[in-house]
């Protein structure tokens, strides 16, 4: 994930990090930030994925 982090920086792109529990309101807590904020490219664990089902 760290490679991804410089990557987008090198040509660019605007690096968000989410630091604290994504389900902490629900497994829906991430990817209200990710709607609100336009990302348009997440990386995320399979576990988290898994729980959100």
């Amino acid at each position: 994930m760290g490679n991804s982090l410089v990557e987008g920086l090198l040509v660019g792109a605007t690096v968000v990090t989410f630091d604290g529990d994504r389900s902490a309101e629900g497994s829906a807590t991430l990817w209200q930030v990710v709607s609100e904020i336009g990302i348009t490219w997440s990386g995320v664990g399979a576990p988290y994925l898994v729980a959100c089902r």
